[in-house]
């Protein structure tokens, strides 16, 4: 239904899903199914189990035991991160914080697809993204409380993380500036003939701005090799997908463009990580960018400076299904499920 198409996020209302990776890739600029199919592996109605189509070795090679192992425990912290900092926020401690309540598994999941190597951009919900790739927890209060410790010295807001050692660039506040950089330093990067990437993180309110057209199509004609990972998460700030474009949301202005997508559950980690590592194989292979739209959910305000109770529905969270979709219920039950975890450890981890 256009509906459910305009409401990408709405996975559970007529997005066709795939579970075999190659049938969710689509070539950019010859033309493409609608809706696009969406790639998944863990089942979110048996908790798990995984999809018809999936099988146990597709699991493994998305992720094997001690990685996905690594994968809960770092999305464990970013919900200790953000329950404290939350909490900071409002005694006062630091002026500002954003949550990445539901996301965890589309920023742990592409993380872990990426190599260390790579350079990474990113928006402002990427707190797994930064702990995956060795941003410790001192690192991040430092930046937040802005003291002397942080690399800005407390010269920007909070949750504006950077490190050049571990090539993470430094968040900006302005949505979507983040596109161009990345595709400039995407091809500095292919003429200096680095058999690197450039991963960039943005959002679907991102991607309403001018900025994203322009830094998705110098990507496409420069032929740099960027990964593209937009977390379509249902909403910008207040304004909800269906009121920001009524196409079958973002991969297909990639795909317009001559840019090959794929369309992935990011509340499935194993799924996340298996695209993405496949997105930046295709990347390094053909020297030009790939474009991966993570469907998501927001679970929390955009911010501690918005109320999301004044324009989300009260029933919204269980007419989507999204308690049951969540990532890292998922990603523990699949664990558990094949002995990699217990009851203990996740009061130790805990």
């Amino acid at each position: 239904p256009a509906e459910a198409a305009a409401r990408a996020f709405d996975y559970a209302n007529g997005l066709p899903w795939v579970a075999n990776l190659d049938d969710a890739w689509v070539e950019g600029g010859r033309g493409w199914p609608s809706p696009l199919p969406m790639f998944w592996l863990l089942d979110p109605e048996a908790p798990g189990q995984l999809v018809a189509g999936a099988t146990e070795a597709q699991a493994a090679e998305a992720a094997d035991p001690a990685t996905a192992r690594a994968m809960y425990e770092t999305m464990l912290t970013v919900q200790a991160l953000d329950d404290v900092f939350y909490m900071a926020q409002r005694q006062g401690r630091v002026s500002f914080y954003l949550q990445a309540a539901g996301e965890e598994g589309a920023t742990v999941g592409a993380a872990a697809g990426l190599a260390s190597e790579d350079e990474m951009f990113l928006q402002y919900r990427e707190q797994g993204a930064c702990l995956w790739r060795g941003l410790t927890l001192d690192d991040m209060a430092d930046q937040c409380v802005g003291n002397a410790e942080s690399p800005d010295k407390g010269r920007t807001m909070p949750v504006h993380y950077g490190n050049r050692k571990l090539k993470l660039h430094t968040i900006s506040s302005p949505l979507a500036t983040q596109l161009p950089q990345a595709a400039g330093a995407a091809y500095a990067l292919r003429i200096s003939n680095e058999e690197r990437v450039v991963a960039c993180f943005f959002g679907d309110g991102s991607a309403s701005e001018g900025d994203a057209h322009a830094g998705l199509n110098f990507a496409a004609t420069l032929e740099a090799p960027v990964v593209w990972l937009c977390r379509n998460n249902g909403y910008a700030i207040s304004t909800p997908t269906r009121e920001q474009f009524r196409g079958d949301g973002l991969a297909p202005r990639a795909l317009a463009l001559g840019t090959d997508a794929v369309r992935v559950d990011g509340n499935d980690p194993l799924a996340v990580r298996a695209a993405v590592a496949s997105a930046r194989a295709r990347a390094l292979k053909n020297k030009k960018p790939v474009f991966v739209e993570l469907m998501t959910y927001r679970l929390s305000s955009h911010s501690t400076s918005d109320d999301a109770s004044k324009y989300r529905a009260a029933d919204e969270l269980a007419a989507l299904g999204v308690a049951a979709r969540h990532p890292v219920a998922r990603l523990k039950a699949y664990l558990q499920e094949r002995g990699h975890w217990d009851d203990d450890l996740e009061e130790t981890t805990r």
